[in-house]
């Protein structure tokens, strides 16, 4: 199999941010493949500083196993939460974490929220509270959602939107740099994924999805957010 006219301009544009956006069935994988081997061997990125995120663990190893054929190790596979966990497990005792904290699961979370929200005498929704973490701030929600965080690593644990949030700290505290940055699925990213996105900068970022296919409006995925990203890059 060999790219077409449109792979090959995606392969070898020196765009730093591009979103590509294409439908199932269009060879995107193999393009973002083709991609990544371009950037190591003529734009001679380390692959140690190359992170691909990926929505699934099938996504994941799928991508990997076309790499392994090239014996190409990314930094990186995997999903975003993922990359989180694994980032507070090497840098979060910036964060006072011991080790790599534990996950609660969603009804102790839940638990957990209600307690803190009992404590700071807060009558809000949960999910109101929950979009005030990592977000600068005085009101009450800004207020709920810091006692939660310390809450949390005062007990070593994160939930799944603690743990983007507490990435997202590390990395403006300058302390997670990569080289290039590669999204699958981005029509399918939250609010707090494309600030993380954002604030990485990664000096090579590209981004894939297909508008047509956003499926997690449930869990704040939006195609706002691809077409954000598209209103600064160059589209394919």
């Amino acid at each position: 199999m060999t790219p077409n006219t449109e792979q090959l301009a995606i392969i070898a544009s020196r765009d730093p941010r591009i979103v590509v956006i294409a439908g199932a069935g269009s060879g995107k994988t193999a393009t973002l493949v083709w991609r990544i081997l371009h950037d190591i061997t003529l734009k001679k990125v380390p692959p140690e500083r190359m992170v691909a995120i990926t929505f699934t663990t099938i996504a994941a190893a799928e991508l990997q196993r076309r790499l392994d054929v090239h014996n190409i190790r990314l930094g990186f596979i995997g999903t975003l939460h993922a990359y989180a966990l694994w980032n507070l497990g090497q840098y979060g005792f910036h964060l006072r974490y011991s080790g790599t904290p534990t996950v609660m699961d969603e009804e102790s979370s839940t638990a957990a929220w209600k307690r803190v929200l009992a404590e700071q005498r807060v009558n809000l929704p949960l999910k109101t509270v929950k979009s005030y973490l990592g977000v600068k701030g005085t009101g009450a929600g800004h207020l709920v959602a810091k006692a939660f965080l310390r809450h949390m690593r005062a007990i070593n644990a994160v939930d799944y939107d603690t743990m983007l949030a507490e990435f997202l700290a590390l990395i403006k505290g300058g302390l997670i740099k990569v080289a290039a940055l590669y999204v699958d699925e981005y029509q399918d990213s939250a609010e707090i994924d494309s600030r993380i996105y954002e604030a990485l900068a990664a000096p090579i970022d590209i981004r894939l999805g297909d508008v047509d296919q956003s499926m997690y409006s449930f869990r704040g995925g939006s195609i706002s957010h691809i077409l954000a990203a598209a209103s600064t890059a160059t589209i394919f």
